[in-house]
């Protein structure tokens, strides 16, 4: 409030007064001057003149002295005081304007001490406010850290639990797995003791059996075989068999031989000079399996080979 009051006064203090400005003389007034310089000027030229004599320029100094010592002699003595008219000046548009300009100018000062005043409290108002936010916001980071704290410990017990969770679900998955391949189905081809003497039409075929090794069954998808004498390059042949191979009893099939079969080729295959080949693959899903899933395969390759007695071997 001080400030204020101090700022208003300057203000008026800058605004000047107008010097009034004076009347014209009156006639009388010019009349009564002129009177009084004459009586003035009669009262001290009232003795007679003195007379001034020439003399030659040595002279001027004591001429000098003279006059001096006449002029301390007379004294002058006033009798009467001039009379003075003090007359109030009057007022026109000019020293009204400036008392009107100087009032605008008083007044802006304090409109902008006002708007000053009042922008200074928005501004403290303003840093109160951002003073409350800074401890606020401090808070908030106090508390957001400490959430991140949290967050970080939560982390670490998550991956602990995590890493336990992923153990556990490897050891279930081996688990299963190890159940699985117990459980799955698995075929096998056996072949029986195949006879060559003496030449029938019994010994121009391989005889052989399909078994389901697992207690689940085996659902084939396909059956290939092929039994020769001296090679065994030849592609296998489709056998048809059943969809569903069950664990309680084998399926027996015949696979015929391709290839001379005569007495030099019997001599020779008796000699060991030939070998009789039976090979070929079967492909099957188990009960674990969908139809999207590749199957399984089981390929077999057998040879005979002659040493007394004559018997099957399995390469």
């Amino acid at each position: 409030m001080k400030t204020v009051v101090i700022a208003v006064l300057l203000a008026v203090m800058q605004a000047a007064p107008p010097i009034p400005r004076q009347t014209a003389n009156s006639p009388t007034d010019t009349s009564k001057g002129i009177q009084n310089k004459t009586s003035n000027n009669q009262k001290g030229t009232g003795d007679a003149p003195t007379t001034i004599k020439s003399q030659p320029a040595t002279t001027n100094q004591s001429n000098r002295d003279e006059h001096g010592e006449e002029n301390t002699k007379h004294s002058i003595r006033v009798t009467e005081l001039p009379a003075v008219t003090v007359s109030t000046p009057r007022r026109d548009w000019a020293d009204w304007g400036t008392w009107g300009f100087n009032f605008l100018l008083a007044l802006t000062g304090g409109f902008q001490v006002w708007l000053l005043c009042r922008t200074m409290r928005f501004v403290q108002r303003q840093t109160h406010e951002m003073t409350r936010q800074r401890i606020t916001m401090g808070r908030q980071f106090r508390v957001m850290q400490n959430q991140v704290d949290e967050m970080a410990a939560q982390t670490q017990v998550l991956n602990a639990s995590v890493a336990i969770s992923k153990q556990s679900a490897d050891a279930a998955k081996q688990s299963v797995e190890m159940q699985i391949s117990k459980e799955k189905a698995r075929i096998s081809i056996e072949v029986h003791d195949l006879k060559l003497f003496p030449r029938s039409f019994e010994s121009r075929a391989v005889r052989y059996r399909l078994d389901c090794l697992c207690p689940t069954p085996a659902f084939t998808v396909e059956l290939q075989v092929n039994a020769c004498i001296g090679d065994d390059t030849g592609v296998p042949w489709p056998v048809s068999i059943p969809p569903t191979i069950a664990t309680t009893g084998a399926i027996e099939k015949v696979a015929m031989l391709f290839g001379v079969f005569d007495d030099d080729a019997a001599i020779r295959i008796n000699r060991g000079e030939l070998n009789i080949y039976f090979y070929g693959f079967v492909r099957y899903r188990d009960v674990f399996q969908g139809q999207m899933d590749a199957p399984h395969e089981t390929r077999f390759r057998y040879v005979w080979r002659v040493a007394p007695p004559l018997s099957a071997g399995r390469s």
